[in-house]
């Protein structure tokens, strides 16, 4: 038995003997960094994979897949389209069948599409082969125009004289949103156009613009 517990005594004093120097190597080589200028080894850092995710191009999506797209997203796609995904889905929106899905994507693209390109949306508002969805689609310009693409929406009214059904008329809309802005401008379109000639349009326009310039008026 006394055997046994000297060889135990001697075991653990081992274990701590070697504890003891693996502390003081340990410190001693730290010194050592330390005075020749080497740093610590800093531990190693394994980077992240970068990212593989690659942006959708909306310009890839049919129009239905666009319109499931949040507003910001669905109108960034839509400025920064070229002319012809434009013209892809200007294309698919006429071949839906008729309902409330095509009449929702009609006005979510013709909105849009006059508020940043005016030019865009009253061409391919004139390329439009069915009356209905044209006189349709005119109305959303009509009514969605900025103040700076009046004239030319006045314009193109004028230009397809497409039939109207009571009680939407175009021409006397844009006109009066016209005569509220710019008088003067909306007397020089009724000079140019002297078929449109309207008693009524004429004393909305000179209400206007006495409002403004009675001694113009």
């Amino acid at each position: 038995m006394t055997s046994i517990r000297a060889r135990e005594w001697a075991l653990g004093a081992s274990v701590i003997t070697l504890s003891v120097v693996a502390f003081i190597v340990g410190q001693n080589v730290e010194r050592a960094h330390l005075a020749h200028g080497v740093a610590s080894p800093e531990p190693i850092e394994v980077p992240h994979a970068a990212s593989t995710t690659v942006p959708r191009d909306y310009r890839q999506l049919a129009i239905e897949e666009m319109l499931a797209q949040p507003f910001s997203e669905f109108y960034e796609a839509l400025r920064a389209a070229p002319a012809a995904a434009r013209d892809t889905w200007a294309a698919q929106i006429a071949s839906m069948p008729p309902g409330p899905r095509r009449t929702a994507a009609f006005r979510a693209f013709y909105k849009l599409l006059v508020q940043f390109d005016p030019d865009a949306a009253a061409e391919k508002v004139a390329a439009i082969t069915d009356p209905h969805l044209q006189r349709f689609a005119l109305h959303v310009l009509v009514d969605a125009a900025p103040e700076s693409a009046v004239p030319l929406i006045a314009e193109l009214v004028v230009r397809l004289n497409v039939p109207e059904e009571y009680p939407r008329d175009s021409f006397s809309e844009i006109c009066r949103e016209w005569s509220v802005l710019d008088p003067p401008a909306l007397a020089r379109f009724f000079e140019a156009h002297p078929k449109q000639e309207s008693k009524y349009l004429y004393e909305v326009l000179i209400y206007d613009w006495a409002a403004l310039d009675p001694e113009a008026a």
